[in-house]
């Protein structure tokens, strides 16, 4: 037999909601494989993976990395449009 439904499954929790952790979760991805690809030596290949792919010359800092990202990173420059009002529940 299946699980059996629970009728609470729907309801909003007292938790972070997926919304707004899910920016913060692929910045700090993003800040991470930058530095594991472009700011740290590997053992193995006694340079990071981004010099041994040749993409890289040098080993990046973690302030070269933020202030890259930082300057890639979109940010709206103007107000969002008006919003349609709701219509009254009937």
């Amino acid at each position: 037999m299946g699980a059996i439904p629970h009728g609470n499954d729907n309801q909003p929790s007292g938790t972070f909601s997926d919304e707004a952790i899910r920016p913060l979760i692929l910045i700090v991805a993003g800040h991470y494989f930058m530095f594991y690809n472009f700011g740290r030596i590997r053992k193995t290949l006694r340079v990071s993976p981004a010099m041994a792919a040749g993409v890289s010359d040098k080993l990046w800092s973690w302030e070269e990395i933020a202030t890259m990202i930082d300057a890639h990173h979109v940010r709206p420059t103007t107000k969002r449009g008006p919003y349609k009002k709701r219509k009254a529940a009937e």
